[in-house]
C-alpha cells in the first residue's frame, strides 16, 4: 500500500477515534421538585396542580393556585426546578377552572391582550399594541423571594438599555403594598399594581416571569428567574433555566 494512502487511512481513523471520544449530547430533561422533596416530570407536575385546583373548587373554595420557582439546578443532562405552591382566595374571586388557564408560552409569536392599564405614574400602558421601543415586562409580587432577588439584575438592564427599551412591571400586589416595598427596595421600572384581572387573563401560574416584546407588540421570549454568571472574567445576566444571556436576546430585539 502506498505511503500516502496509509497516511490518509491513519488520518481518517484518528478523526473517527476523536469523534467517538466526544461527550454525547442528550435531550435535556426537566423535573420539578416541591418543598417536601418530591420530584415530578412536567406532565406529573401539571396534573398535580390541576388536581389541587379541582379539589379546592369541589370544596367550594374559589382559590388561585400560584407557584413560585426558587432555584434551578443542573444535574448531568437534567434540570431540576425547585418550587412551592401558594393558594390565595383573595386574588381571583371568579378564577376559571384550571384547564382554562394557559401558560404564558402560548403568547410567543403573538401579542398580549390589548388592555389599557394605568401605571403608578398615571400613564396608559397597552402592551398588546405596537410600541416605539421593545419592552421588557416583569411579572412579580412583593412577597415573592425569587422576584426580589432578581430586582437588582433588572435594574442593571434598565440602567444600560433605558434609552432603547421600555421596562414595565405588573403585579397583583396592591398599590399601597408596592409603594411601601419601594421605600426599601428600589425598582426602576414603570409599575402597574392591583392588576389581578389582567394577570388572570394572561393565565400566569408562576413568578417571577420576564417577557420580551418587540416593537410590533409580539412576544418574542418568556423567561424564568434571572441570575448572574461569570465567563471570561465578565459578569453576565442569564436565565437560570438554560443559561441564556439576556442581553443577547435584547440586542436581537434591537437589531
Amino acid at each position: 500500500m502506498p505511503v500516502y494512502v496509509q497516511n490518509i487511512l491513519n488520518l481518517i481513523l484518528g478523526i473517527m477515534a476523536y469523534l467517538c471520544s466526544c461527550p454525547k449530547i442528550h435531550a435535556q430533561n426537566i423535573y420539578y421538585r416541591d418543598n417536601q422533596g418530591n420530584t415530578y416530570t412536567l406532565r406529573e407536575h401539571q396534573d398535580n396542580l390541576k388536581k389541587l385546583y379541582a379539589l379546592r373548587k369541589k370544596n367550594g373554595q374559589d382559590v388561585a393556585v400560584l407557584q413560585t420557582f426558587h432555584k434551578t439546578e443542573r444535574h448531568g443532562d437534567s434540570l431540576i426546578k425547585y418550587y412551592s405552591v401558594r393558594e390565595d382566595k383573595s386574588l381571583w374571586h371568579d378564577a376559571p377552572d384550571y384547564e382554562e388557564r394557559s401558560h404564558l408560552e402560548k403568547y410567543v409569536g403573538r401579542s398580549l391582550p390589548t388592555t389599557n392599564l394605568i401605571s403608578l405614574d398615571n400613564a396608559i400602558v397597552n402592551l398588546g399594541k405596537p410600541q416605539e421601543r421593545p419592552t421588557v415586562l416583569n411579572l412579580w409580587f412583593t412577597q415573592c423571594a425569587p422576584c426580589i432577588e432578581e430586582i437588582p439584575l433588572l435594574n442593571e438592564l434598565q440602567a444600560k438599555y433605558k434609552n432603547e427599551v421600555r421596562f414595565v412591571s405588573i403585579t397583583f400586589s396592591t398599590e399601597n403594598a408596592v409603594q411601601k416595598f419601594f421605600t426599601k427596595t428600589p425598582f426602576h421600572f414603570e409599575h402597574i399594581a392591583d392588576a389581578k384581572s389582567y394577570l388572570k387573563q394572561l393565565g400566569v401560574q408562576g413568578y417571577p416571569q420576564t417577557i420580551l416584546i418587540d416593537t410590533q407588540g409580539i412576544v418574542r421570549y418568556v423567561l424564568s428567574t434571572l441570575e448572574t454568571t461569570e465567563s471570561d472574567a465578565k459578569k453576565r445576566i442569564t436565565v437560570k433555566e438554560d443559561g441564556t444571556e439576556v442581553e443577547t436576546l435584547l440586542n436581537e430585539l434591537l437589531d
